[in-house]
């Protein structure tokens, strides 16, 4: 008995100690591995719950074969189903007798059964644990303890990648909505271009181009001609044996057609068509957009897209005379609204992710206050955490930025630091064929420049030259500092003095001298249709020329591109001196009211109060507010700027008129611009921008406290 747990402690050491070296799904995938190992067990799996608790899914499974591919299960009738409940399940033997509808375990053929559940930070079961037998478990009690004893370091990665993936897939659906309202913009831009009879052949350009961009093998449009439908603009990759002519000829089938129909008419089915998608011409009497596939569950998400050219189409039949600079003013509008939609979304999600950034923020502040004494790796793994969430709250900045719910403010930023932080977002959104260097001169310093236009201009000429490699190749971003003499040949712009020198180069097809000529004219574009608005370029240059800088480019073709953007040089950041100056602030005794609408927030931020000394009353609403002021009397109201029944400068209209000296910090994600901003010139008013953490949160709130002695 000795010699076997004196072999499992030095397993077990062995195990603690590679285990610390991954994150992730790669930590998820080595510790089902060594646990398989350590516990001498068949299976070992951990498994995600559902939102319903109903179903699981494995993220990393081990079997005795090796490396086993997902697993999607339900949950009832099965041992796992109590282990959801919050409590461990061990059978040392015969639990496939005990659920014999549990399709998983008559699978493997298990016999034994240890299962722990994994719960998240919120004390939320997202997941669970699982150790399978063969046979009898040797040591029920110790397989049990073990999986416990890492049930928590478990959980915490799930949960990684768990919110890893939704952060992913969040992004690929902003990406592909943004690339189809591209395309969308592309085809309307080239259609209301043409004139005359250049615009029929343009009509049937598109009809092509929406075909190949939906997927499908066939794309035309219909006409109603003398009561039959007439087929227009013809496009298909030749999948099916012949056009489709016989539609005509049966008059349910032209009805479901002109109806907007996705059933398949008995004519097409015949010719092999399996799903299509009909969608009427707007204001085109008898017209419709048709597009066909050999595959039944094409275009399942393709419908509004498809209706968005239908509308494009029909309008370019419609006027076919529109002069030039109409068109290029309904291009502009549709550019604008589809910024302002994206910005709207981008704004949202930066309100919502600031305040959870604001409860891991201050979580991890209490944390590392109360864990002084804890072991050295315990203190890194919580400042780790406080690292990622103030990474997190530079992302929300550039959603702000983007959106136009933060103003753009001209601050010292430290170019190698500010691109380091965007590299993780570039590497998300280029493919993996591009691969990234990033070479930095440690005495590059600063420049005067908003952190947002910045991260825009660094991202959109890296996207450009990745679209300049498809096949792949190799994006160099460098930074150094330069000084430009008298004389110097980069243009009149640019006066002789120090600057910060930001290049981007690719290995792609490179450009010609005419094109470099016009790249940086708005909507000029040499992608092709629906993979550029040609507003990239000339946003680039905007900013960069707004910021005193100048841009220039070294290109030939079939060499690749070099841009280099001069911006001038300037002083070190004082934030440092200020963030040390934050953490000196003491707290007080005076009673503040707290309202906030997001409970992680407002516990964190109640509990920072709380251990400053302060007397605090929080509520979730601005109607529990102004309840509590006309209960009793408060030194200090921290109101949420938005909130589900109104919003913070309603709650200060009505607290002014009773108690007109009352200091108030306003808090929110946006800028105080966008809500009431004459608010903020007044003495006993103060504004506090979330993510914020607890030093920020007891400064702002000692100084208006400060102000009102």
């Amino acid at each position: 008995m000795g010699v076997e747990v004196q072999q499992l402690d030095r397993a077990l050491r062995h195990l603690l100690q590679k285990a610390g070296s991954t994150v992730g799904e790669d930590f998820l995938s080595s510790i089902v591995v060594d646990l398989a190992e350590v516990l001498r067990a068949s299976y070992v799996y951990v498994a995600a719950l559902d939102d319903r608790r109903e179903r699981a899914r494995t993220v990393a499974m081990w079997s005795k074969t090796g490396t086993a591919p997902p697993l999607d299960y339900s949950l009832r009738g099965t041992p796992c189903e109590g282990v959801t409940s919050g409590l461990a399940c061990v059978y040392n033997t015969g639990v496939r007798a005990a659920f014999p509808k549990d399709e998983l375990l008559l699978r493997f053929a298990v016999d034994g059964y240890v299962g722990v559940p994994l719960v998240d930070t919120r004390n939320h079961v997202i997941g669970i644990l699982v150790a399978m037998y063969e046979g009898r478990v040797a040591n029920p009690e110790t397989a049990a303890t073990l999986l416990d004893l890492f049930a928590a370091r478990v959980a915490a990665e799930l949960q990684r990648v768990r919110e890893g993936r939704a952060l992913q897939q969040a992004h690929d659906a902003l990406a592909r909505q943004i690339r189809l309202e591209e395309f969308a913009l592309a085809i309307s831009t080239t259609l209301l271009q043409e004139r005359g009879p250049a615009l029929f052949d343009a009509i049937c350009a598109a009809v092509q181009n929406i075909g190949e961009f939906a997927g499908a093998q066939e794309a035309y449009l219909v006409r109603v001609e003398d009561d039959r439908l007439v087929i227009r603009a013809h496009w298909g990759t030749g999948s099916l044996e012949k056009a489709p002519e016989a539609i005509h000829k049966h008059p349910q089938d032209k009805q479901a057609v002109l109806l907007g129909s996705s059933e398949v008419p008995e004519s097409e089915a015949r010719r092999g068509v399996k799903r299509m998608l009909a969608v009427p011409l707007p204001g085109v009497t008898g017209g419709a957009l048709v597009l066909a596939s050999t595959e039944a569950e094409a275009f399942l998400d393709g419908m509004v897209f498809v209706r968005l050219t239908a509308q494009i189409i029909a309008t370019a039949l419609q006027r076919l005379d529109v002069e030039v600079a109409e068109d290029r003013l309904r291009i502009r509008l549709n550019q604008a609204q589809r910024l302002e939609a994206v910005g709207q979304l981008a704004g949202g999600v930066a309100h919502d992710f600031n305040n959870l950034l604001v409860s891991v923020l201050g979580n991890a502040d209490l944390l590392l206050s109360d864990l002084a004494s804890a072991p050295l790796h315990v203190r890194e793994a919580v400042k780790e955490v406080r690292a990622a969430a103030e990474r997190g709250a530079g992302l929300t900045e550039q959603l702000l930025s983007f959106s136009q719910r933060k103003r753009a403010e001209r601050m010292p930023v430290d170019v190698n630091e500010q691109t380091r932080r965007l590299l993780s977002l570039i590497r998300r959104t280029l493919p993996k064929t591009v691969e990234i260097t990033f070479d930095a001169e440690p005495q590059t310093g600063n420049t005067l420049i908003d952190p947002g236009q910045f991260d825009q201009v660094l991202l959109n000429l890296a996207i450009n030259a990745s679209d300049a490699m498809p096949a792949g190749g190799d994006l160099v971003i460098s930074t150094r500092r330069v000084t430009l003499p008298d004389g110097h040949d980069l243009g009149p712009d640019l006066s002789p003095g120090t600057y910060v020198l930001v290049s981007v180069a690719d290995t792609g097809t490179g450009m010609d001298a005419d094109t470099v000529q016009r790249i940086f004219e708005p909507f000029f574009t040499t992608k092709s249709p629906g993979k550029g608005t040609g507003l990239g370029l000339a946003s680039v240059y905007g900013i960069v020329a707004r910021h005193k800088g100048t841009i220039q480019v070294k290109t030939s073709p079939g060499d690749g591109a070099r841009f280099e953007i001069y911006l001038p040089a300037a002083r070190s950041k004082a934030q440092d001196q200020d963030r040390s100056e934050r953490r000196a602030v003491t707290g007080g005794r005076e009673r503040i009211l707290l309202a906030e609408d997001d409970d992680g927030a407002r516990r964190v931020t109640q509990r920072i109060l709380d251990r400053a000394g302060y007397r605090v009353t929080a509520v979730s609403s601005g109607r529990e507010a102004l309840a509590a002021l006309r209960a009793e009397r408060f030194d200090l109201a921290i109101l949420d700027v938005i909130m589900p029944d109104g919003t913070g400068a309603d709650v200060y209209s009505a607290l002014r008129r009773d108690w007109p000296d009352m200091q108030v910090l306003f808090a929110s994600g946006y800028t105080p611009e966008n809500f009431a901003p004459e608010l903020l010139i007044k003495p006993h008013c103060s504004f506090i921008s979330k993510p914020f953490d607890s030093s920020a949160l007891l400064g702002a709130v000692r100084g208006l406290l400060e102000v009102a002695a």
